[in-house]
């Protein structure tokens, strides 16, 4: 399997809230040479814009979201264990963010 069918596959079962089958197929990722921020942002947050738009559709309610959203933090939780943050500049307009969080300065 190609890493782009790997990351389809996380997509779809972050979509469908699978918390069990995430991680596992996240650690495939990692172990097939992703790196742990690539399988955030082009796996998990991908995953949950498609559940946002299920929901404005109509066809997701708020159970079908925890359910996604339980299999995104299943695989964060191993992506900030592979070394998340390793890829992450601190110049990104992100850090602005992240600054903000830690002071309570939003």
């Amino acid at each position: 399997m190609s890493i782009i069918d790997s990351i389809t596959d996380l997509r779809n079962t972050i979509v469908n809230g699978d918390r069990k089958k995430a991680p596992i197929l996240a650690r495939q990722l990692l172990e097939e040479g992703m790196d742990a921020y690539s399988i955030v942002t082009e796996g998990c947050s991908k995953a949950m814009t498609r559940v946002g738009e299920l929901y404005q559709e109509g066809e997701y309610f708020v159970p079908e979201i925890l359910m996604s959203a339980k299999a995104f933090e299943a695989v964060a939780k191993l992506s900030f264990r592979a070394g998340f943050w390793a890829n992450i500049s601190p110049n990104l307009p992100c850090s602005c963010s992240l600054a903000a969080a830690e002071t309570n300065s939003f």
